[in-house]
């Protein structure tokens, strides 16, 4: 049998402390990227449909992600792993990643809040997915 030595209780309470305190923050942070982000959707819609004819959810997609990165550099230091076990650098590329930050994902806030943007049927299809799994929230409702 292995004899472990054993921790003192203050130690424990410490590193758990700090532990979850990061949690708390990170988490805090990445829901404050994900907010700014369907704010930042649903906000520049009206305009990108007056100036970009025939706008699809890719074009969209593309002309949103250099804001998306700007949210993100803004907002956080870190967020946590998608174990939620230990944070993670907020780097734009993981940020998105992690929020699924995809042209379908753009796709279901914009559906869920009346606006109409072309897709193709496999987008659609898995937009539809989205909405039917959706802890979204509408800005309509």
């Amino acid at each position: 049998m292995i004899d472990f030595p054993e921790i003192p209780p203050l130690v424990s309470v410490i590193v758990f402390s700090i532990w979850i305190v990061l949690f708390l923050w990170g988490r805090s942070q990445f829901n404050k990227i994900k907010d700014a982000t369907i704010k930042l959707i649903l906000d520049n819609i009206d305009d990108a449909l007056k100036t970009h004819e025939n706008l699809t959810i890719d074009q969209y997609h593309e002309l949103l992600s250099p804001q998306v990165d700007a949210i993100i550099q803004a907002n956080a230091k870190f967020i946590p792993h998608k174990t939620e076990l230990f944070p993670m650098p907020a780097k734009p590329s993981y940020v998105k990643s992690r929020m699924n930050f995809t042209p379908e994902w753009v796709g279901a806030i914009l559906k869920l809040n009346g606006h109409a943007i072309k897709a193709n049927s496999k987008q659609q299809k898995t937009i539809d997915y989205i909405i039917s799994l959706s802890k979204i929230k509408s800005r309509q409702r």
